[in-house]
């Protein structure tokens, strides 16, 4: 299991590449906020990909989760004190408080998902884990990468470094 926050998901639906999150985890949460930012707000722009993401929320696999009263603060101390977006600071909570992995392309999540301790990866890591589970050919994993990196704020390193990784697997 997993949390994502609004950006890889709104990544992957829009290259109708979501399903690789359940091929990987199986299940997945998001909150109201994430909810908001992708669902929500992608109907009120009438995105074609909102579809996409409407899907795996009624298949089951991607669930919106009530946060606990512990989860609310902790989103509330990650707006406060790191300035994430909601989105963001809401599954930083979720993962801290559910002890899982956190899908995050924010680079402020991402610090801080590394000094809070929780495992994390970006849409390119999630690229790279299908590929290393035999979901994604090289030349998928390659096109896929240097796709979102042209649309992305996603380095140049990065990509070299997830390329990388895929040839010593």
């Amino acid at each position: 299991m997993v949390a994502v926050d609004s950006s890889p998901l709104i990544h992957l639906a829009r290259i109708r590449q979501l399903d690789v999150l359940n091929w990987i985890w199986r299940d997945a949460l998001i909150g109201l906020a994430v909810h908001a930012e992708t669902v929500e707000a992608g109907r009120a722009i009438q995105a074609p990909d909102v579809r996409t993401l409407e899907k795996a929320i009624t298949t089951g696999w991607l669930r919106v989760c009530q946060l606990t009263p512990a989860e609310i603060t902790a989103m509330h101390d990650f707006r406060e004190q790191l300035r994430l977006g909601p989105g963001g600071a809401e599954s930083l909570a979720v993962a801290q408080a559910r002890s899982i992995r956190l899908i995050v392309d924010d680079k402020a999540a991402r610090n801080a998902a590394g000094t809070l301790g929780i495992e994390h990866v970006g849409t390119a890591g999630v690229w790279l884990e299908a590929y290393i589970k035999g979901g994604l050919s090289a030349p998928e994993l390659e096109n896929s990468v240097r796709d979102f990196a042209t649309r992305s704020r996603i380095s140049e390193s990065v990509v070299a470094d997830i390329l990388r990784r895929a040839r010593e697997t």
